[in-house]
């Protein structure tokens, strides 16, 4: 279902007690330093659907060719394991895509023989930090890449560009800052 008027919305997810199901009360977020004001009021445009033109099998090959080495990549998180970060999380991908030859298998979590693969490294979500000026503060999400690298499934990933990060002029030197239209390009993506 398309929204397409004026609706109240957050800035970002929160699964704190007071926020998540069944409670909603989210004047007593518990993190609201990170998720944002409890509610705004804003004018939603009607988003234009176009018909499919490749089979899904068929776009996953065309996105897997444009997996390199390097690039950061979201990856939509399971409903079940949402948390202060959000409803996606980010990743560096450590190695080019290919075909796991072998099952392979993390805690919970089973990998198949034939499966394309590519081997990744987490990003933590650090909080938000603030690059803007005294007179125009800018809020941005800042990342930390995590230690150890994992075998993730490239149908977990989304199928977007690259995550575009701040340059380091911008963010005062912190690497891993995820400006707020790259925030909103990633979130938008989530619900097509």
């Amino acid at each position: 279902m398309r929204l397409q008027g004026p609706v109240h919305i957050r800035s970002r997810f929160c699964a704190c007690p007071n926020c998540a199901l069944p409670v909603f009360e989210f004047k007593k977020c518990l993190v609201r330093s990170i998720v944002g004001p409890y509610m705004q009021t804003a004018q939603c445009r009607k988003l234009a659907v176009h018909p499919a033109t490749t089979t899904r099998s068929a776009s996953l090959a065309e996105f897997n060719a444009t997996l390199k080495q390097g690039d950061a990549r979201a990856v939509k998180v399971a409903d079940d394991q949402r948390g202060i970060e959000g409803p996606f999380w980010v990743v560096l991908l450590r190695s080019e895509m290919y075909e796991n030859e072998v099952d392979v298998e993390y805690p919970g979590e089973k990998i198949n023989a034939g499966f394309h693969v590519v081997r990744v490294q987490w990003f933590e979500f650090a909080g938000n930090v603030d690059v803007g000026t005294r007179d125009e503060p800018n809020q941005v999400r800042h990342y930390r890449l995590l230690r150890g690298e994992r075998l993730l499934s490239t149908t977990v990933l989304m199928r977007l560009e690259p995550v575009k990060w701040l340059s380091t002029r911008e963010s005062k030197k912190k690497a891993y800052c995820l400006p707020q239209e790259e925030e909103r390009r990633i979130e938008d993506s989530l619900y097509l």
